[in-house]
């Protein structure tokens, strides 16, 4: 019996040894990870990324909708131009009572220039989605339930393939991937309420100080983004004046978001000095 409960021990640690083994094998075999989700918004045309998670999407101001992927490089290898990579994407509807329905993207794309450790790179996934069309229909088609009833989304992204490897690690790893949760709104809420036009924003070109006012709605926060669509300044307010300090930023135009709980407002403001 004893020699039994010692044979019984040896294999559960040899068990042990190699599940650990071969997960640090794979760990040591990834070689992209998702570091961020986006979609595309247009400002008089002009093309911005915004993060998915958390966020509002209105369907009737952003349609069809661009979402993109940020990826990095997190192994020790240079990929090169020309180099193909698989994405594999999903969005999943949620209910009050879980998860409903899911709908699949799958995106080849191609390195357009080399891509060295560390390295960081954008794709939009296509084709663009009619959220109506592409999800809205199907989805009451298939489970009978109206969209009104969802709760909120999730978008999932990650690279399944790439031309050199194929498949690999990330396909298993939870790491690579990303999951966000978002909402699809279809209300035009700049259009609802004239509130949100009495914004007033001055002096506008601003030096030192940007004052943002409106009596009649308070401001939850404001958001600086220059015109590659970056994010470089976001203040939390709460309250229907702000005066903001603008010193730190460089002299130039800069789309600034105000976020209500009426809705979003955009303005452009320059800086000069």
């Amino acid at each position: 019996m004893k020699s039994k409960s010692l044979i019984l021990l040896f294999l559960i640690s040899v068990l042990y040894s190699y599940a650990q083994e071969d997960s640090v094998n794979y760990c040591n075999t990834l070689k992209w990870k998702t570091i961020m989700l986006y979609h595309i918004y247009y400002i008089d045309e002009t093309p911005y990324k915004d993060t998915v998670e958390n966020k509002e999407i209105n369907i009737n101001e952003y349609n069809p909708c661009y979402f993109g992927v940020y990826i990095k490089n997190v192994s020790n290898d240079t990929f090169y131009a020309q180099e193909r990579l698989y994405f594999f994407s999903k969005w999943s509807a949620y209910t009050d009572t879980g998860y409903i329905y899911g709908f699949y993207i799958q995106n080849w794309d191609e390195l357009s220039e080399e891509f060295n450790p560390n390295d960081s790179i954008g794709f939009i996934l296509y084709p663009p989605i009619n959220v109506k069309a592409d999800f809205y229909d199907i989805l009451e088609n298939k489970t009978g339930i109206n969209p009104d009833k969802i709760d909120h989304w999730t978008f999932k992204s990650y690279v399944y393939w790439s031309s050199t490897d194929e498949y690999y690690s990330d396909s298993i790893i939870n790491l690579a991937k990303m999951e966000v949760a978002f909402k699809f709104t279809e209300g035009n809420r700049i259009l609802q309420y004239n509130h949100l036009d009495e914004f007033v924003l001055y002096p506008n070109p601003a030096n030192e100080y940007l004052t943002i006012e409106n009596e009649n709605i308070p401001i939850e926060e404001a958001c600086f983004y220059n015109l590659m669509g970056q994010k470089v300044k976001q203040i939390p307010i709460n309250s229907s004046k702000a005066i903001i300090n603008t010193q730190n930023l460089k002299p130039g135009m800069y789309i600034v978001k105000i976020q209500t709980e009426q809705g979003v407002l955009t303005r452009k403001v320059q800086i000069i000095r």
